[in-house]
């Protein structure tokens, strides 16, 4: 599954139990990214910058497990303790 907004971009890979988030810089929000505003040198190192300065990408793995399970565990453990689990 996709999702894009304007805070980025997520990737979620169900089998797997992965999410890859994408979000530009705070710099980037608030000015953008306009190639034309960029002295050549810059815009030579963009393309191997992109996603290391600009748009950050970063991996989440999930725990492998029965979400099923947890939830269930989760409840019984909340009945046992008069609680819940933050």
């Amino acid at each position: 599954m996709q999702v894009w907004g304007p805070e980025g971009f997520a990737d979620v890979d169900f089998a797997a139990r992965r999410v890859t988030l994408m979000q530009p810089t705070d710099a980037v929000r608030r000015d953008g990214l306009d190639p034309h505003r960029l002295d050549p040198a810059s815009r030579a190192r963009i393309r191997e910058e992109l996603f290391d300065r600009y748009l950050p990408t970063r991996t989440v793995d999930g725990r492998a497990q029965d979400q099923l399970t947890a939830e269930l565990e989760d409840f019984v453990q909340a009945v046992r303790t008069n609680g819940c689990r933050a």
